[in-house]
């Protein structure tokens, strides 16, 4: 189905030209789904040991707020982009391109944020097994959160399309 030219997906994550409002209406909606997205850790934590201190939960947060904020943002500004760019190519390289993406903005992420707590934290820093643990759960929560958004717009455009199609149909009679 082609809306004012452009195909379905492309309709699916398109990003119009903000302005600074809107922009920063985005910017924190993001920032907000990453403190959220945060919680997934400690809360798996506490799910698989329920005798975990409190004070353990919250540095578990605190090192999820920056994995997923350094992650989810920088998905937030590159997946949309390359969703739209991706339409041109057939559906195995479109895939393979939109999958790619999502796995190397999670690596870049996982890298910043491990560069960032290893600036914080200056003790013994286990930099590589920080990473592989880190990646193992991001790649995981960041599959689901791209998963989850797509079908969202996906059935949000459906909607608005069967809505305008019902008031051309009224409009008709």
């Amino acid at each position: 189905m082609k809306a004012s030219g452009r195909t379905f997906e492309a309709e699916v994550f398109s990003l119009k030209l903000p302005m600074p409002a809107s922009m920063r209406h985005s910017l924190i909606g993001s920032v907000l789904t990453c403190c959220g997205m945060a919680l997934a850790v400690p809360l798996l934590d506490w799910t698989f040991n329920p005798h975990v201190t409190v004070r353990h939960l919250v540095t578990q947060y605190l090192y999820s707020l920056v994995y997923s904020n350094c992650i989810g943002n920088l998905q937030f500004g590159v997946v949309p982009r390359v969703w739209i760019w991706s339409e041109r190519f057939s559906a195995v390289t479109r895939w393979f391109t939109r999958v790619t993406t999502v796995v190397a903005a999670t690596t870049a992420g996982c890298l910043m944020a491990n560069a960032l707590l290893m600036a914080m934290v200056r003790g013994d820093y286990d930099f590589w097994g920080e990473f592989i643990g880190s990646f193992k759960i991001a790649i995981i929560l960041s599959a689901a959160a791209v998963s989850f958004i797509a079908t969202f717009e996906t059935y949000k455009y459906r909607l608005q399309a069967t809505a305008m199609e019902l008031k051309s149909k009224e409009l008709e009679r």
